[in-house]
């Protein structure tokens, strides 16, 4: 039977993109890409004892699994915890066997304590933060078989036993997001080899900065990077103080600059399957949800689609013209109310950094102050530069009070200040 559904589906099979893990602590899911979205195609749960005389039993890759068919149209993966690793590592070079190597296997850990199966083929996307077991984590982390794509690690308030060596895994990783609550990192910046990396602190060090900035221009190192995002929750930090020391260069004040923006190496929320990107509406603010909307026809149809229940709670929409420098738009749930929208006269002196949105035909522009899963890094439109020393690359840098953009272009600066207008 394998040997007929492999032969009759290739052309189907060769349309798959990618495979995706989803490994939650609770019902992962396995799902499989189209051109525009990904399909359910199995989930899981932890073995029922009350349900134990509906499951039935297939050998997959030699190992014998529970499986149970709901009405859902798709089946029911069903295991003890203990063998939560062995069932996934089975089915991923069955899929393998069945749909062939050249389809991607991304697998999505979010877990505090997670464990990263020794399978061929795959690329990584992982999530973790402070734990007991951080030795543990950080022992899990340098295990991650040579062979693995590490596309993204998200670390929030991680406090490992030690600092992380230079020749570490995580300094390999694509992309790399930190969040941190004071000064002992265990991450050194200086060590990353990737593309892309967002790190927020409460508190920091300035020299640090300047090092990494000089570093690149040296040409030294960050031979990869494309995008850096550093937070630094410091009341001290003096932008201009740094611009100086970094050495930049400046693009005429009468001059509009061009905007440099990547999309992040993460997965785009579009191609996440529909129950996961439910979740990830539930988890959002009303006001992020507004703004994603206007992204595309397309998401707001699935906004609405899964925020049905959460849309009909709503008592009343309200537009408060009171003030007329800033109108504000607020929707109420009984005696409470959530802002959702401010808004003020456009500021000649604060134009850049202004994003532009569909709204029903009319072009508006916005200011993002905080959102969230944006497939794109935030868009750097500043008139200081730097310049790598080795091959006359530019980058792009912004410092705005707490926050340093750092955005590398493919271009050399004559190409580059041609793109200035």
């Amino acid at each position: 039977m394998v040997k007929l559904i492999k032969s009759s589906q290739a052309k189907r099979f060769k349309s798959i993109p990618r495979i995706g893990f989803e490994m939650r602590r609770e019902h992962p899911t396995i799902c499989v890409s189209s051109k525009s979205t990904d399909y359910v195609m199995m989930i899981s749960s932890n073995i029922s004892e009350d349900l134990k005389n509906d499951y039935f039993q297939l050998n997959v890759s030699e190992k014998i699994i529970n499986f149970e068919f709901v009405t859902c149209g798709f089946p029911i993966v069903a295991f003890h915890q203990c063998d939560k690793e062995v069932v996934f590592t089975s089915i991923h070079n069955y899929f393998l066997d069945l749909f062939g190597n050249t389809i991607e296997y991304e697998w999505t850990i979010t877990d505090c304590q997670f464990v990263v199966p020794r399978v061929p083929h795959s690329s990584l996307i992982l999530t973790f933060w402070t734990t007991s077991t951080a030795k543990e984590n950080m022992e899990r982390l340098e295990a991650i078989p040579a062979s693995t794509i590490i596309k993204h690690i998200t670390t929030i308030y991680w406090r490992p036993a030690a600092t992380l060596k230079p020749e570490s895994k995580f300094y390999q990783a694509e992309s790399i997001k930190i969040q941190q609550d004071n000064l002992s990192v265990p991450v050194n910046l200086g060590s990353f080899q990737g593309r892309q990396a967002f790190f927020r602190c409460d508190r920091g060090r300035i020299s640090n900065l300047i090092k990494f900035v000089n570093r690149w221009k040296s040409g030294k190192a960050f031979q990869r990077l494309e995008y850096l995002e550093i937070i630094i929750d410091d009341e001290n930090i003096v932008p201009n103080k740094i611009l100086n020391a970094i050495g930049v260069k400046y693009i005429d004040a009468t001059k509009t600059p061009p905007t440099h923006t990547l999309p992040k190496v993460t997965m785009k929320l579009s191609r996440f399957p529909n129950l996961v990107q439910k979740e990830i509406f539930d988890n959002m603010e009303t006001s992020n949800l507004l703004l994603l909307s206007f992204v595309s026809r397309n998401m707001k149809n699935c906004i609405k689609w899964s925020q049905v229940t959460r849309f009909k709670s709503i008592d009343r929409i309200v537009f408060d013209m009171q003030n007329l420098h800033h109108p504000t738009i607020y929707i109420q749930f009984g005696s409470s109310k959530d802002v959702i929208m401010l808004s003020s006269v456009i500021s000649e002196g604060l134009k850049i950094g202004y994003s532009q949105l569909n709204v029903y035909g009319k072009i508006i522009d916005f200011k993002y102050f905080e959102s969230g899963h944006k497939p794109n890094t935030d868009p750097i439109n500043s008139r200081t530069y730097v310049v790598r020393e080795t091959d006359n690359r530019v980058a792009s840098i912004s410092m705005q009070w707490k926050s340093l953009s750092f955005g590398v272009w493919n271009e050399t600066e004559e190409k580059f200040l041609a793109m200035v207008k």
